[in-house]
């Protein structure tokens, strides 16, 4: 007779390591980035506390492993911590950032001589592009419109991937000129995807 099959778990280590930024975005040199890092025990083996981040660009402060899943002193398969570089250990885009188009940072966490997998962040610069799209007289075109006249705009914005809160876009319209009735902006994303706002939002 054929013995059932046996299956067995071996003691490997694992840690792993997500990092995300607020904003996902900056405009300028001296907005400030606040991260927060969730790191999860996803290997075989409880380890013991405490729960460090190393990243080159901000100092990370870790709560205690007793204040997630049972409460003691390990940092046991599953549970995970969420470590945070916010307030005053926010870090401040640089004029360096602005001319690369892009801030970038990198963290690895570490539990009981485990280390994570490393994350590289990187956070872009938007900025937004405005051209004439159409104007409803012929014979003009750029600057050159004439009294009555509707011009269409559009509004090109690059985004960091991952999901934009608090995202601002104001259209400073030429003096003279005057929003037709209560106008609409389309947002149309890469993938197709569109929302709807008024210009009073």
């Amino acid at each position: 007779q054929t013995p059932p099959p046996s299956t067995a778990t071996y003691g490997t280590t694992k840690l792993t390591l997500v990092k995300t930024a607020s904003p996902n975005y900056f405009t300028a040199a001296g907005d400030t980035l606040s991260y927060s890092y969730l790191v999860t025990n996803s290997g075989y083996v409880d380890l013991i506390g405490p729960v460090t981040v190393a990243d080159d660009k901000v100092t990370v402060t870790c709560p205690d492993v007793s204040t997630v899943g049972d409460g003691d002193a390990w940092f046991d398969q599953g549970e995970s911590i969420t470590c945070t570089a916010n307030a005053a250990d926010a870090y401040t885009v640089t004029a360096t950032d602005v001319t690369n188009e892009y801030a970038a940072n990198t963290a690895t966490a570490t539990v009981d001589s485990v280390d994570s997998n490393t994350v590289v962040k990187r956070v872009s610069l938007i900025e937004a592009v405005k051209s004439v799209v159409q104007t409803s007289e012929d014979g003009t075109s750029g600057s050159n419109v004439s009294i009555g006249e509707i011009v269409r705009y559009r509004l090109v914005v690059d985004l960091s991937e991952g999901t934009t809160t608090n995202l601002q876009l104001w259209d400073n319209i030429v003096t003279n000129m005057l929003y037709l009735g209560n106008p609409k902006v389309a947002f149309v994303s890469d993938d197709g995807g569109t929302c709807n706002i008024t210009s009073d939002d």
